[in-house]
């Protein structure tokens, strides 16, 4: 059976409601399900109706031809998701792949907050389009 980004949505969730030892394995896993759910969540931008083109930069790997073309577009609301998605990515890598550092509470705070940034902001440019994004208030 077929995944859809909803359930990547979902697996995240289970991941946070079902804390497991070491915590530090818990911490990096909720950052990498995360980000892989921005990321596939902002990949279907470029399907379909938006008519977003992806880069054709050879010397990027797909995930920066995502951010980097999100980056470069003339919608800021696309611009801002593209940095966070960025940085995001940058985050996901360092706690995939640099076992020595100590993943703290800022970085699963940081990631929480790129992780509800991305949601928000694709979900608003997928109902309102180009659009000036507000923030809402709190």
């Amino acid at each position: 059976m077929p995944v859809k980004i909803e359930d990547i949505y979902l697996q995240k969730a289970e991941i946070e409601k079902n804390s497991f030892l070491p915590q530090e394995a818990h911490s990096r896993l909720l950052i990498s399900r995360g980000y892989y759910a921005s990321f596939l969540y902002a990949c279907e931008l470029f399907k379909g109706v938006h008519n977003l083109t992806v880069c054709d930069n050879k010397e990027y790997g797909s995930h920066q031809k995502i951010y980097e073309s999100l980056i470069n577009s003339n919608v800021s609301n696309l611009k801002y998701i593209g940095k966070t998605l960025k940085k995001y990515h940058k985050l996901r890598k360092d706690s995939d792949y640099k076992l020595h550092m100590h993943i703290r509470g800022y970085e699963l705070m940081l990631a929480e907050q790129h992780f509800k940034e991305c949601k928000e902001r694709i979900d608003f440019f997928i109902e309102n389009g180009d659009k000036e994004f507000l923030a809402p208030c709190n």
